[in-house]
């Protein structure tokens, strides 16, 4: 049996989760990233603005990622097929956040080899890099 559970990630999970990648786990392959569009006005809360490229994607832009010299486009909806994905192929732990009132992933247990794999599941559907 197959149960699929929404899960909410506000503008600071993405921005975690895409600062462990880029930071990190897509290092070995990406040879560039460029933000665009995006709504500034969702810049969390105490922030003033967008210290690096890769957070363009959390507040609805797109990333210009350049990888075996070619250039592959990285939208919100494409970053939540490949989150999903992700999920699906692997034992991830989902929970109900009360203060929230919604179903979150503990950002903080994804590490930067997992990063990379949600990265690769949304830019090519399957991992290219290993």
């Amino acid at each position: 049996m197959k149960v699929n559970v929404t899960i909410k990630l506000s503008v600071q999970d993405v921005m975690d989760l895409l600062c462990t990648a880029f930071e990190g786990g897509v290092q070995y392959w990406c040879e560039s990233v460029r933000g665009v569009g995006g709504d500034t006005s969702k810049v969390p809360e105490g922030r003033k603005i967008l210290v690096h490229e890769y957070e363009w994607l959390a507040i609805g832009g797109d990333l210009e990622i350049g990888a075996d010299g070619e250039i592959h486009t990285l939208t919100p909806e494409k970053f939540e097929k490949g989150l999903q994905l992700w999920i699906d192929k692997n034992s991830v732990e989902v929970y109900y956040d009360s203060r929230r009132k919604e179903s979150v992933v503990e950002i903080g247990n994804i590490d930067a080899g997992d990063a990379d794999n949600i990265i690769q599941y949304a830019l090519f559907g399957k991992l290219v890099f290993c």
